[in-house]
């Protein structure tokens, strides 16, 4: 397996940018990935693309395409279904995926009942970070009670903002040097380029960078 974030894809981890779909996907892709280095005692997790979701939003197909869709798509993102899978509002097409494929827990997983968790991070005034949150959520949710659920998010504040943009810079990197992303050593050649750069150079490049950024995200809206 090998990923790469394109172009101006990764310029949007800059802090203040709303994470696109792709980054969501390729972030996926790593989590899976370490999954298979996860400790015995911790559940099988399987993280799906954001596509897998698409057709469940799409009103024009009638309520089986819907299903039929949903399941292609769950058949495309992942291999392994001996895992925990969250879809609350979409339990019905995964215990029919279940049951056509004879899983032993179908029947078990459809006396399932969603819940959906009432995080104390939730915020009111950030609609921007909804993809970091949802990362974070996607990295350190093993299933059970909201009790159980260690996000280590504070409450929305200036702290809580902290926390977002330095997750930001954890997980691009993350992404960038993971051993399967095939530009990572492109990448990591030009970050020693940069910091080779004068510091009051580089504050200036950076300023640029994000006066260009939201430029080009306003042209993409």
């Amino acid at each position: 397996m090998v990923f790469m974030l394109r172009g101006f894809t990764w310029k949007v981890f800059f802090p203040t940018c709303e994470l696109f779909g792709h980054v969501i996907d390729c972030w996926s892709q790593v989590l899976n990935l370490d999954e298979s280095k996860h400790a015995p005692e911790s559940p099988l997790r399987v993280y799906c693309k954001t596509d897998v979701t698409n057709s469940y939003l799409e009103s024009d197909l009638t309520e089986s395409q819907r299903k039929d869709k949903f399941i292609e798509n769950l058949v495309l993102s992942i291999e392994d279904m001996d895992a925990i899978l969250c879809f609350v509002g979409l339990k019905e097409y995964i215990v029919d995926y279940l049951k056509s494929h004879n899983h032993p827990k179908a029947e078990m997983f459809s006396h399932v009942m969603p819940h959906r968790l009432e995080m104390p991070w939730r915020t009111i005034n950030n609609s921007i970070d909804c993809g970091m949150f949802t990362m974070r959520h996607m990295e350190t949710y093993m299933g059970g009670s909201m009790n159980e659920f260690k996000a280590g998010f504070k409450n929305e504040s200036s702290t809580q903002d902290d926390q977002l943009v330095k997750l930001r810079t954890k997980y691009l990197y993350k992404i960038v040097t993971h051993e399967y992303n095939v530009q990572k050593d492109y990448v990591l050649q030009k970050v020693d380029e940069f910091h080779k750069i004068p510091s009051r150079q580089r504050s200036q490049l950076l300023a640029i960078a994000k006066e260009q950024i939201h430029m080009r995200l306003d042209d993409l809206s």
